[in-house]
């Protein structure tokens, strides 16, 4: 499998006429320029509002990234998974959390 990344940040989401979160616009087009689809991408976020855009965007696997311990925050509001450290997991784990959904 092919791993890459691409971002779309603020200013050129703001050029491109796209939504903020949790709207999922900004995640949709990063994918798609990657030339996958929400189901073949993998959303780390670490903001509620991040989350919320995985989740709104159908992503196959939305990952938060609890910085502020607020892991439980996350998932309620759309990760699949949340952790303080993804230092702790591999591609192997994010491999396995897919196979669960």
């Amino acid at each position: 499998s092919t791993q890459s990344t691409w971002g779309v940040d603020g200013v050129v989401s703001s050029e491109c006429g796209l939504k903020g979160k949790p709207e999922p616009d900004i995640f949709i087009t990063a994918a798609r320029n990657m030339g996958h689809g929400p189901e073949r991408t993998i959303v780390f976020e670490d903001a509620v509002s991040g989350v919320q855009a995985g989740r709104n965007g159908h992503f196959v696997l939305v990952v938060g990234l609890a910085r502020e311990d607020n892991e439980k925050e996350l998932l309620e509001n759309g990760a699949t998974v949340a952790m303080s450290d993804w230092g702790q997991h591999t591609v192997e784990d994010l491999d396995q959390w897919c196979k669960k959904q």
